[in-house]
């Protein structure tokens, strides 16, 4: 029969449709004979016939005895089915045997085969199975033989499968408490055996030779797995005291690594790049337990804790790596603000604090055993959140001081800490409304005590060796300045002294993440100070324009985009008239060569947004317009500048009077219709829209009507509706939303074109979409945030240096309010309505009954309500 079974096999296996199904209906006749499944096993095993068949026929062996396995709980009529007894018996005999010696494709489906049969019978009435596996392991193992020790393991694996999944019952319990006793310590053999062979054979064995060891090492976690899945044996303290514990604590190489590349100890330890560590497999080992056994770990973990601060209170000189590691075992395990899946307390967390925190950073000898001081100010913060504000600014001394600790890691560290807790948030709800904000915590009367020392502390840091340029120093010292409030002559001594930097940096630009820092906190002295007392602007000016210089005339391509943003918020901060200094930088910037570096765009545009504040008039001088214009233009014939095309347009439009702009305006329309007909994504058609609502507002709807149909008679009534109204309501950013409803209630209650009693729909589509953007924002406002600076972003992190344009977000904010009359654009709009309504009564209601949304005809009863205003 095996013979006819293999051709049938192969045959299944044929192209022809034919052959194919002619095959398949002899095995399926040839199933319901006795001692199938016999067959089906034989012809598997059999050498002599071809592999594939051997493959198909092992592939119908496994789905077999899923399917006619008898089952314990079966019912009467699907026990008919079932295989006999007597063949049942043959096939667990020989099964295990048979798989052994099979291909490894072949033996995969075994494997599975003999799951599927175990599933009913093991351990009960297969009793047998599991020490002859135990047995051929210990064969295998003593041989040396790895490629039978995997097929034994690859079986176990597929028998112990079950209990991933299985529902959790005495019945399993007491199975998987056989199969613990029985396989357990075997299992620990093998995996000593693999581990062995991989490190005897690691130095000397070409890689590929290595791989059946890896294999038998996986196997055994995957077994191991699969016996922990329902519960964790009692094998838990024990892997808290033998597994976790010894691989939290400080090694020899951690120590090397402190020492000798304090950048590398950082951002492994701080910023979580030990993900390969065993340290940090210690720490997801041990949150794995606690996710699962919370109650279990926290007492393990405390009372460990407890052992190793009681080690270092016994030999403080000698033990400190002990209260390290206790520290880290809070760290790992303790609940954090924010943390996902929560935490494991294990101490209380104030007399752990005040016990052992608190003197490590008070102690006297602070340069003693730095290793224990990082660790502490990292525990600082990690739970800055927690610690209430008087606490926090009443240890600030003693942080302060570690910022001239002489280890790098440390100083980092405090550095960290201090910059860290400046940027904490607090939600504070917004009486009478659902809005709530996220106001600092710290403000400048918190830290102003604090300041000089803080800045003279980091200023000695940053000539400390190998921390020249040191990015958290920097860091730390930029979020200072951008929230204290400091004057006289430390403004003096810091500003020299980032300037210094500044000009040392130039020589060779290598440290992306600094040198932004450094750029932050000079436009953090020149705007908090600067504001404050506008005589120190010379001072800046004289302290500034050498470096700067140098940056332009050097062709430090890497600053440009930075230099820029400076000269723009020294500008803004000068009275006219200009300087000549800054007269001959506006013909530079009035150059065409200054724009092609697409990287320095959003700058030079903020640069000559600040110009124009100061000197609009000087436009009409030397063609300069034209040429801004032209500038435009190119800009806005790329989707990567589009953005800062529209920038330049409504910065012009914000500063130059009518009078000036008039001759071009029918310029700038045109060119941006011509771009429309080739790009109406949603992001160009927005800028659009702001940006007529914006001449709008300043020279009114008659000039924006006319202008517009100026280049073509009616085009206005085209833009409208096909673009104004239904983009209007995906208008984002506060002060957008805010210029964009105002202006489309002025053309609302004001043009002409849209009173026109033949423009009732229009009139009725653009209220509808001027009460959806309205609704829509309402809904949007869950939560707000005051913006100062101290949420300065940081560069993403590179391995290189590659010029791009990053915001200074300390150089002040990019747009105005230019509708500060105007406090609340729902209010603008019904009160505009109504007062329209009653200059025609009855005329308007109908409108809107025909044309706007019921919802948002509900939405405009309530804002009318709200302010008692009445459209009649």
């Amino acid at each position: 029969m095996l013979d006819a079974l293999a051709g049938w096999f192969a045959q299944s296996l044929s192209p022809d449709a034919a052959a194919r199904r002619a095959a398949e209906q002899s095995i399926s006749s040839a199933a319901a004979s006795p001692g199938f499944a016999l067959a089906l096993l034989g012809l598997s095993a059999s050498p002599r016939n071809d592999l594939q068949a051997r493959l198909a026929a092992s592939v119908h062996f496994k789905n077999l005895l899923r399917r006619r396995w008898p089952k314990p709980d079966a019912e009467a009529d699907d026990a008919a089915d079932h295989l006999p007894a007597s063949d049942c018996a043959i096939i667990k005999a020989n099964l295990l045997q048979l798989l052994l010696t099979a291909p490894p494709l072949i033996q995969a489906q075994l494997s599975e085969a003999l799951a599927a049969a175990a599933e009913s019978d093991f351990p009960a009435r297969w009793e047998s199975l599991l020490p002859s596996i135990v047995s051929s392991l210990g064969t295998a193992v003593n041989a040396g033989d790895v490629a039978a020790t995997n097929s034994l393991l690859a079986a176990a694996a597929s028998l112990f499968s079950r209990f991933r999944n299985a529902f959790d019952t005495n019945a399993l319990r007491l199975d998987l408490k056989y199969c613990l006793e029985i396989f357990a310590a075997p299992l620990l053999e093998v995996f000593l055996f693999a581990s062995r062979r991989l490190q005897a054979a690691s130095t000397t064995v070409n890689p590929l030779e290595l791989r059946p060891v890896f294999e038998c090492l996986r196997l055994c976690c995957e077994i191991f797995y699969s016996l922990n899945s329902v519960d964790l044996p009692e094998a838990m303290k024990q892997i808290c005291d033998s597994v976790v514990v010894p691989n939290l604590r400080l090694r020899d190489e951690d120590e090397e690594l402190f020492e000798g590349n304090w950048v590398e100890y950082v951002r492994r330890d701080s910023e979580g790049s030990d993900a390969d560590t065993l340290r940090r497999a210690a720490c997801r080992l041990l949150r794995g337990l606690a996710a699962n056994y919370q109650d279990h770990v926290a007492a393990l973990v405390s009372a460990q804790v407890q052992q190793m601060l009681a080690a270092y209170a016994a030999d403080r000189a000698n033990n400190w790596k002990e209260k390290d590691a206790a520290i880290y075992l809070v760290i790992a395990l303790m609940q954090k603000p924010g943390a996902t899946g929560g935490g494991t307390p294990v101490v209380d967390m104030e007399s752990f604090f005040t016990s052992v925190i608190v003197p490590e950073l008070q102690a006297p000898d602070w340069q003693s055993e730095p290793m224990l001081k990082a660790t502490v100010l990292r525990f600082l913060k990690e739970f800055r959140d927690q610690i209430p504000k008087a606490t926090a600014l009443a240890l600030l001394p003693s942080v302060v001081r570690f910022l001239t600790h002489e280890s790098n890691v440390v100083h980092s560290y405090a550095a960290i800490f201090i910059e860290n807790l400046l940027i904490i948030k607090d939600v504070v709800p917004v009486p009478g409304v659902s809005t709530v904000t996220r106001s600092p915590r710290y403000v400048a009367t918190d830290i102003n005590p604090f300041a000089p020392q803080i800045i003279q502390n980091l200023s000695t840091a940053l000539s400390l060796p190998d921390s020249y340029e040191n990015p958290y120093l920097m860091k730390c010292l930029m979020r200072v300045l951008g929230i204290a409030s400091i004057a006289g002559q430390i403004v003096h001594e810091i500003t020299t002294r980032l300037v210094g930097i500044l000009m040392e940096v130039c020589n060779n630009p290598k440290n992306p993440d600094f040198n932004h820092y450094l750029f932050e906190a000079l436009a953090a002295v020149i705007g908090r100070t600067g504001e404050q007392d506008p005589t120190l602007l010379p001072a800046f000016e004289a302290s500034l324009f050498p470096v700067l210089q140098r940056i332009l005339v050097e062709d430090i391509s890497e600053f440009w985009p930075y230099a820029f943003q400076i000269f723009a918020q020294l500008v803004n901060l000068s009275r006219p008239p200009l300087s000549q200094n800054y007269m001959q930088l506006f013909g530079v910037l009035l150059s065409n060569a200054t724009w092609d570096r697409p990287p320095c765009v959003p700058a030079l545009v903020r640069l000559l947004r600040a110009f124009l504040r100061k000197i609009p008039n000087e436009l009409n001088q030397e063609g300069r317009l034209p040429n801004i214009l032209a500038i435009s233009r190119s800009l806005l014939s790329r989707s990567s500048t589009e953005d800062s095309a529209f920038y330049m347009l409504n910065t012009l439009v914000e500063n130059v009077g009518l009078d000036i702009m008039s001759p071009y305006i029918s310029e700038i329309w045109s060119a941006l219709f011509t771009r429309l007909q080739t790009r109406q994504a949603v992001k160009f058609v927005n800028s659009l829209v702001v940006f007529m609502s914006l001449v709008l507002v300043k020279y009114g709807s008659g000039v924006l009507v006319s202008s517009i149909d100026a280049i073509q008679p009616n085009l206005f009534t085209q833009i409208l509706p096909r673009f104004w109204i239904p983009n209007l309501k995906l208008i984002k950013g506060t002060l957008e939303v805010k210029l964009t409803a105002v202006a489309s209630t002025k053309l609302l209650c004001e043009s002409a074109v849209l009173l026109d009693a033949a423009a009732a729909q229009l009139w009725g589509k653009l209220l509808d979409s001027i009460v959806t953007l309205l609704s829509r924002t309402n809904q949007d406002g869950a939560q707000q945030e005051q913006n100062d600076g101290a949420d300065a972003v940081d560069i993403q992190k590179t391995s290189g240096y590659s010029v791009s344009f990053v915001r200074l977000q300390y150089t002040g904010k990019s747009e105005d309010d230019l509708l500060k009359e105007v406090n609340d654009p729902k209010q603008f709009l019904v009160t505009s309505l109504a007062t329209l309504s009653a200059q025609s009564p009855g005329r308007f209601g109908p409108v809107i009954e025909q044309h706007v949304d019921p919802a948002n005809k509900s939405v405009l009863l309530q804002l009318c309500a709200a302010y008692n205003a009445n459209i009649v």
